[in-house]
């Protein structure tokens, strides 16, 4: 039952459209239905500006955060651990609050993110653990600060985060089962980016720098 729940509410909180409330009180319409017609924050900053866009970038982190410190807390088996974490992305892009059209789920995907690199740094003092993070970091900041196109950044670093995890699981033991499922949510999130790859194709990405 307690692993029915964790499931479900992973869900549930991954649903909650945050850019969707935020434009429909301020604005007065409805988000998915103008730009991207995204409800994630890249959105939310075309209609309210930056500050608003930050601010629902970071209620999204904290789902996914919240969720993946909770479930690896539960003590749970790690592929529930997995299905949890995944869910909680699921539900973020296809909310049922909304009728199932929500955001690419970047934001959310780096709460999680960020609660397995602390996990994963307490863990396994290893320097792959340390270094290739560094590593990551200082690539997708290259690549974000010089091109200023948040579609064209988060899909850059999809295949930096399957290269860490996988090399984790080879130099440090780390979870295959929470690899293989990092890797999913990761190719997940290409997918739900693939009209950025044909604006990208055609040369009509618009710039958006929210960090």
């Amino acid at each position: 039952m307690g692993e029915f729940l964790l499931l479900l509410g992973s869900y549930l909180i991954g649903s909650i459209p945050t850019g969707h409330l935020i434009v429909k009180k301020m604005k007065g319409v409805d988000i998915r239905n103008i730009g991207s017609h995204s409800t994630g924050a890249t959105n939310v900053n075309r209609i309210l500006g930056k500050n608003w866009g930050r601010a629902v970038m970071i209620i999204d982190v904290l789902k996914g955060f919240l969720i993946a410190i909770l479930s690896l807390l539960s003590g749970f088996n790690l592929w529930i651990v997995g299905m949890a974490i995944l869910l909680v992305v699921v539900g973020h892009t296809f909310p049922v609050f909304i009728k199932f059209k929500g955001g690419k789920g970047v934001a959310t995907f780096l709460g999680i993110l960020i609660s397995l690199l602390i996990f994963c740094f307490v863990e396994f003092p290893h320097p792959w653990t340390y270094g290739a993070m560094v590593i990551v970091v200082i690539s997708w900041i290259i690549v974000h600060k010089s091109r200023k196109m948040m579609g064209l950044s988060s899909l850059f670093l999809m295949p930096l985060i399957i290269f860490y995890f996988a090399g984790l699981t080879i130099f440090v033991n780390f979870s295959l089962t929470l690899t293989i499922v990092m890797t999913i949510i990761c190719l997940f999130i290409v997918y739900n980016h693939r009209e950025n790859w044909r604006r990208l194709w055609r040369g009509k990405e618009s710039k958006t720098d929210l960090i």
